[in-house]
């Protein structure tokens, strides 16, 4: 009879668990991940000025904001975020253009891939790119976080060699999987200042764990970089 009620109230706890992940995903926490989990816009080959006129065309901006945006963009740090929010509010997120995030800076500098050249472009891309499907194929598995963890540096050594034990590759494999153990959807690259800032569960103390550790939207950094 025990044995019925503990398993009764296992199945309980894991519909509970899962519940509870999906909520996170679809709410405003795991839609603001899904915004800061896409690649750079660089990577994708599109430039500011290339998504700019792409909004004109769509009738997302005027003529005069279409030349205003490209007059000031690298000379005014607001001219992007101000378009950004601009094809968001179109429900055109797409359009807008996504900097580096300080985890994929990072990395580039480990692998002494900075400062960045038209030299370096095409190597900065592919491990940008290798990276985010290395990833995305270890939080698909159907297995425990330690597994993905580990697959997914085997997967990063047989790319990248010893660069696979480079601390910040360990520590988007150890920080990311954590997350995506219970959010397990197709990812983009996942910047290390939502991993660290905001939900660092492996940093918290056990009172903030046994809490939930969820982090509060507003504490969420947004990506850096041009």
């Amino acid at each position: 009879m025990v044995d019925k009620v503990t398993q009764a109230n296992k199945k309980i706890a894991a519909a509970a668990a899962k519940d509870t992940a999906k909520k996170l995903a679809a709410g405003p926490v795991g839609t603001k991940m899904m915004e800061m989990m896409d690649v750079p816009s660089f990577a994708k080959g599109l430039t500011p000025q290339m998504l700019i006129d792409l909004a004109k065309s769509k009738k997302i901006i005027t003529p005069e904001q279409q030349a205003d945006f490209k007059n000031r963009v690298g000379k005014d740090r607001t001219a992007l975020a101000q378009f950004n929010e601009m094809v968001t509010e179109a429900d055109e997120p797409r359009l807008a253009y996504k900097g580096q995030s300080p985890a994929q800076i990072e990395m580039l500098r480990a692998k002494g891939l900075t400062p960045a050249t038209s030299i370096n472009k095409t190597e900065r891309i592919t491990l940008l790119k290798d990276t985010n499907t290395l990833l995305n194929e270890a939080a698909a598995m159907d297995a425990p976080k330690e597994v993905k963890e580990k697959t997914f540096i085997e997967s990063m050594r047989k790319k990248f060699g010893d660069f696979a034990d480079n601390p910040i590759v360990r520590k988007i494999a150890s920080r990311a999987l954590m997350i995506l153990n219970a959010i397990p959807t197709s990812v983009d690259f996942i910047p290390m200042d939502l991993l660290e800032e905001g939900m660092n569960m492996m940093d918290a103390k056990p009172e903030m764990v046994a809490k939930g550790g969820i982090m509060n939207i507003n504490d969420i950094t947004r990506p850096v970089g041009v």
